[in-house]
């Protein structure tokens, strides 16, 4: 089994061409984002760019170090600016669960290494009354290395996941940036609370 990298790990590459690099990734999908219809359709093309930088086999090794979300997980950024940016995290054990929320933004996730779980989500029903969401499940299922999903405002942003092998690495790709204060929802009790994103750190495991 492969120990997640500690920060010191994160050092620059010889990986040359024909890999893609991060920066190349981003360029193509920012030129996708301006000029798609829709986001559906941009992020279906997105898809094989970002499974290009997922062949690169150090990933791992790579990017400046970033505080994470939702646990104590090693993080970092491989590419970013103000409207864009390119995030890979590392979850070491089977098991961890990223609570299900919301974004308010965009967001695409794909796995590098490893297995998780990863539900999708809309709001139904009533969206007004504070503390009460009704969710349905969009889709359900289980995603390995190469695969790739969109939670995407306004009806499906909401998602959460469960990892299923230790050694789970995923890519993220984000357009623009996360509310500060997000919705958890508790899906079984159609319930939610508002907790700022850092919240969850050493929460999770």
């Amino acid at each position: 089994m492969t120990a997640s990298p500690s920060s010191s790990d994160r050092r620059s590459s010889n990986v040359r061409e024909p890999f893609s690099t991060a920066r190349d990734c981003a360029w193509n999908l920012i030129q996708l984002l301006h000029g798609a219809d829709d986001l559906g359709q941009f992020a279906s093309d997105a898809a094989p760019h970002i499974r290009k930088l997922l062949e690169r086999p150090d990933l791992l090794v790579l990017g400046v170090d970033r505080a994470t979300n939702h646990g104590d997980v090693a993080s970092a950024y491989l590419y970013y600016d103000y409207d864009f940016h390119i995030v890979i995290g590392s979850h070491p054990k089977a098991g961890a669960t990223i609570p299900v929320h919301d974004h308010g933004t965009w967001e695409i996730l794909a796995v590098y290494r490893g297995e998780l779980e990863h539900t999708l989500y809309r709001q139904v029903g009533d969206i007004d009354t504070p503390g009460y969401a009704d969710l349905e499940v969009v889709e359900n299922r289980l995603l390995g290395p190469m695969d790739v999903v969109a939670a995407l405002p306004p009806a499906a942003e909401i998602h959460g996941f469960t990892t299923t092998r230790p050694d789970t690495h995923v890519v993220v790709v984000v357009g623009g940036h996360f509310k500060p204060i997000r919705r958890y929802f508790q899906p079984d009790t159609k319930t939610y609370v508002e907790r700022h994103e850092k919240s969850w750190r050493g929460a999770i495991r």
